[in-house]
């Protein structure tokens, strides 16, 4: 979309350590037992009701999500009496919640399950448990690989728009999302092989039991690590090939000191109602540490 390196790096960061922060993250582990953070769930990770969706077509009704939750994400960009660090913080934290609009729904795409119940208001995708995650189509969710082409797309599109900004290749041609279309498609069916071979409940041993599964969580991970690089390097393969550096390594505690610096005290130096729906950096998380 055309952002500096650094920028993309800030925004980045911003937009995963949504899921590992104590504030925000959507499960808590408290001595072992995850609980669901119900503050942070419909703020950050299940903001698309039923009601705002375009259309009740399950082939479609993902495309374009938005909703009030988002806008009050998203307001804090346009606050020119921010630094672009900071705007670039709060940026990467809504991107976090609009790319869950895609994934976090039942697997006929809808928000909502089968008993009108809100999908993903009290657990999250729980009772699925990483499917709707998947970049690729997997068992019931047959609409994984849509969605996230299509949230691809929309990323490219709405980065480009905010920043006013244009990339161009080594012959100084402008990349388009239709450029970059194959190796986004490359990218999501990395992993997919394996995964149908692979039980819903691998990862846990709870979940296996309750399901009828077995469960061998060592034998995930190493999955999911073999997933990953396989992802990693089809991006980083395209990114050499327009004479761009590799995908750094997600660091989680530069992520966390970038959330301290450039959003720590804003809760006390400005008006409540600026960031009305946002979990600013303050006070102590139940272990009596500051969020790290």
């Amino acid at each position: 979309a055309g952002l500096p390196p650094r920028l993309a790096l800030t925004i980045a960061l911003a937009a995963q350590y949504v899921d590992d922060n104590w504030l925000t993250e959507p499960i808590h582990s408290v001595g072992g037992v995850p609980l669901p953070n119900l503050t942070a769930l419909p703020l950050y990770h299940f903001t698309q009701k039923p009601a705002d969706d375009r259309t009740t077509d399950p082939a479609t009704r993902f495309k374009d999500p938005w909703n009030p939750q988002l806008d009050r994400l998203l307001r804090p960009f346009r606050y020119t009496w921010l630094s672009p660090c900071q705007r670039a913080q709060f940026l990467g934290e809504f991107l976090h919640a609009f790319e869950d609009t895609f994934s976090h729904r039942d697997a006929d795409r809808d928000d909502q399950s089968k008993n009108n119940v809100p999908y993903g208001s009290k657990l999250g995708h729980a009772g699925d448990n990483h499917d709707p995650d998947q970049t690729y189509d997997v068992r019931e969710f047959e609409w994984n690989e849509e969605r996230t082409l299509q949230m691809a797309r929309e990323v490219f599109e709405r980065l480009r728009a905010l920043y006013g900004l244009q990339a161009y290749d080594r012959d100084g041609f402008p990349i388009e999302f239709e450029d970059i279309e194959p190796t986004i498609r490359a990218f999501m069916l990395v992993g997919k092989e394996e995964a149908a071979d692979a039980p819903r409940w691998q990862d846990s041993e709870a979940g296996a039991l309750i399901n009828g599964e077995n469960a061998d969580p060592e034998a995930y991970r190493a999955r999911k690590a073999r997933e990953l690089r396989g992802k990693r390097e089809v991006l980083d393969e395209a990114l050499a090939r327009y004479g761009m550096e590799p995908i750094p390594e997600y660091d989680e505690a530069e992520a966390a000191a970038n959330r301290r610096r450039y959003l720590g005290g804003l809760a006390e130096e400005s008006d409540e109602s600026d960031y009305e729906g946002i979990l600013l950096p303050e006070g102590n998380h139940p272990t009596g540490l500051m969020e790290e």
